[in-house]
């Protein structure tokens, strides 16, 4: 899975910024869930931006950004 690896790489690093881009559009709902429990409680202290189509992922954001054409 190459969302998993990027983070695990992004964590050993220590990063401050993880960038999100449609990162369970290709998973089942048990993945995703990992995703995001990922996400919100142990990288809650980092800058997450999250890319998605799925607006009920966006209710723990402290920021939610709309882009329209």
């Amino acid at each position: 899975m190459a969302y998993s690896f990027k983070a695990e790489k992004g964590l050993y690093k220590n990063s401050e910024i993880f960038i999100w881009d449609e990162a369970t559009s290709a998973l089942d709902m048990e993945n995703e869930t990992q995703i995001y429990d990922l996400i919100y409680d142990k990288l809650k202290d980092k800058t997450n931006i999250i890319i998605t189509h799925k607006e009920k992922l966006l209710d723990k954001c402290d920021k939610v950004y709309f882009l329209n054409k």
